[in-house]
């Protein structure tokens, strides 16, 4: 006859403390979700700071900082209609960061109305440059 003995591994410092928050956390979730909810209500401006914060580096590899520099460069005004693009109004950016779509690189700062308008034609400049002999050469009645 042959005795098997398996043995359980004891946890980690680190795994009994998750344990315990998690334990923790069940037995007071209501009072953690109300604190989560008058954080959200106190900070909300932070909050939605620190995501466009993310954003900005997640989609284009940039900082804060570098979000800064760019827009200084330009002097604050749009690359191309040269409006000014410093602050927010309604919680929205007057800058937008210009991109090429297909290789990922910033090109520069842009107002709404530009960058939309370059999204629009896409990132070929041959589309674009038939608008301007387009408006160049039109017959205007």
């Amino acid at each position: 006859m042959t005795i098997q003995i398996s043995i359980i591994p004891a946890l980690t410092s680190v795994q009994k403390a998750e344990v315990y928050r998690k334990d923790y956390y069940a037995k007071n979730k209501e009072k953690y979700q109300a604190y989560a909810k008058a954080y959200a209500k106190e900070n909300q401006e932070l909050i939605t700071h620190n995501a466009w914060v993310r954003l900005l580096f997640k989609k284009y590899g940039l900082t804060e900082a570098q979000f800064h520099v760019l827009l200084d460069k330009q002097d604050g005004k749009c690359g191309i209609c040269e409006a000014g693009i410093r602050g927010i109004i309604n919680r929205y950016r007057l800058a937008h960061v210009d991109h090429c779509h297909s290789t990922g690189k910033v090109r520069g700062m842009l107002c709404r109305k530009c960058n939309v308008g370059i999204g629009m034609f896409g990132d070929g400049h041959e589309v674009a440059s038939k608008a301007v002999e387009y408006l160049q050469n039109a017959n205007w009645q």
